[in-house]
């Protein structure tokens, strides 16, 4: 561990409370002048670092900044030594995951970026990544499954995302078919998940889990087209809590219950988070446009629609509307 890693660490699991020069030189076996050096580095980089004679250095509890420092002290034990790699800037953490698990890298990998240049989305779109406020992560995980089940990984994340929020706020999240999260009526969080097969064998040999989270974006900071639908966790003003806890409580909570794909355990709790189940949808398929309600999720996570020109029509993947009442 380098001296800046280390009094990050220590700054991030004592937050808002001053730590001395001289137990962070001694933790580390460097001197104070070094540790002073690197703090003033650290304040470069954007930390809000506070310093006061005879009591040492303090990270205000309002910084933000993501590391893998400040995710630690909120992962669950048995996760502290899964590889976190976090990047200021990406073309996409969905890419950088598939080219490292391309060299070998283990399940559990994590792939961060503070903000993404080219996010993308279902369908190809562009997934907006401003730099301020948003969360983009990918997940890098190696089960043993069938390609036809990685449908079940996108309605898991979709699960754990709205527990991780619940868990750490008082907020409820609810679940847009098949892979949106929103609050308030404003889409907040999406999911995209990427798979590898083995084409001899039917079996995926990498998954990647890609999670993007509005946390304190302003309206400002996203595209014009999609200002009316995004919106974000916290507004100005409102009591948060950072990226670190959150992305550490997702990963909680994607890697605890990753062993469970394939036997649709959450799916019963994905059907009471998705509140598109007895709307009135609208959705396009082979070049026609469908209306009809939103009848019933089946196990493997497809959708079941009732057409309003009769009959039913069985979806597992698209996009779907829902109509106003």
């Amino acid at each position: 561990m380098t001296v800046k890693q280390y009094i990050v660490e220590q700054l991030e699991a004592h937050k808002g409370e001053y730590v001395s020069g001289e137990e962070l030189a001694a933790g580390m076996g460097v001197s104070r002048a070094a540790i002073w050096k690197t703090v003033q580095s650290l304040q470069e980089e954007g930390y809000e670092i506070h310093s006061m004679p005879r009591r040492g250095y303090c990270l205000a509890v309002d910084s933000d900044i993501l590391s893998r420092e400040g995710i630690l002290p909120f992962l669950d034990d048995k996760w502290k030594e899964i590889p976190i790699w976090v990047h200021d800037r990406l073309d996409s953490t969905n890419q950088e995951a598939k080219r490292l698990a391309a060299e070998g890298a283990p399940h559990g990998t994590v792939i961060i970026a503070r903000s993404q240049t080219a996010g993308r989305g279902r369908l190809g779109r562009q997934f907006a990544s401003p730099q301020a406020g948003g969360l983009y992560m990918s997940i890098l995980l190696r089960p043993r499954m069938t390609a036809s089940m990685a449908v079940d990984v996108t309605t898991l994340a979709a699960v754990s995302v709205c527990r991780a929020i619940e868990n750490r706020t008082r907020k409820e999240p609810k679940i847009k078919w098949v892979n949106d999260i929103f609050l308030d009526g404003k889409k907040v969080c999406g999911i995209l998940t990427e798979a590898v097969s083995d084409v001899e064998t039917g079996m995926i040999d990498s998954l990647v889990l890609g999670i993007g989270v509005n946390v304190t974006t302003p309206p400002e900071a996203f595209p014009e087209e999609v200002r009316k639908v995004a919106g974000s966790l916290f507004g100005p003003g409102e009591q948060k809590i950072s990226k670190n806890e959150l992305t550490g409580e997702i990963l909680n909570e994607v890697l605890g219950h990753v062993d469970t794909l394939g036997s649709h355990q959450h799916m019963e709790e994905y059907r009471r988070r998705c509140f598109i189940l007895g709307k009135s949808v609208r959705f396009h398929k082979e070049e026609q446009v469908y209306t009809g309600i939103a009848k019933e999720i089946l196990e493997d996570g497809a959708l079941l629609v009732t057409l309003d020109k009769g009959g039913e029509i069985r979806l597992q993947s698209g996009e779907v509307s829902v109509r106003p009442d």
